[in-house]
């Protein structure tokens, strides 16, 4: 069984392994070696991410596994006017394919009030995470270029529109 919660400090270094296991195996093959380390030194940090989960403007949700180690989370955002950005989510590996994703972005959606719009971008090399945002509704927009250090990264930008009621 699944559980999904909100994150609270004593979950950081969990977090933060989960994040660097997750990000190294779906961009280490299109990314340099480099790159990932600066991410997981920058992104990732401990004190970033408690930070976040003090934050009155941010929702840091994590699911657990039946032996209660987290194997997903998902950072959002509340951008104003009914506007949050999807900054992270990820499952770990083992897991993928197995409808968390699905349930820790519903979940978490579920807990936000005002919601009219959800954004995301996605390194467009993801093809699985574009395919699974596909799934939930979101669309491709547009397409912008970042930089990490000295590499171009092409993200697709994705929204979805939450129809209140």
């Amino acid at each position: 069984m699944i559980k999904v919660r909100e994150a609270v400090e004593a979950d950081v270094l969990e977090i933060k392994q989960l994040l660097t296991y997750t990000w190294s195996d779906t961009y280490g093959q299109y990314l340099p070696e480099r790159i990932i380390k600066k991410v997981e030194s920058t992104w990732e940090d401990l004190q970033q991410l408690k930070n976040q989960i003090e934050d009155e403007n941010v929702t840091l949700t994590i699911a657990e596994n039946y032996a209660h180690k987290i194997i997903a989370m998902i950072t959002i955002i509340d951008k104003g006017d009914g506007d949050f950005a999807l900054t992270r989510m990820y499952v770990h590996p083992n897991f993928q394919g197995q409808g968390v994703g699905e349930l820790i972005l519903n979940e978490s959606l579920g807990n936000l009030h005002n919601v009219k719009k959800l954004i995301v971008d996605v390194e467009e090399r993801n093809t699985r995470a574009i395919k699974f945002y596909k799934r939930e509704g979101f669309i491709e927009s547009i397409k912008n270029k970042i930089k990490i250090e000295d590499v171009d990264v092409e993200v697709i930008h994705m929204e979805k529109e939450i129809h209140v009621n």
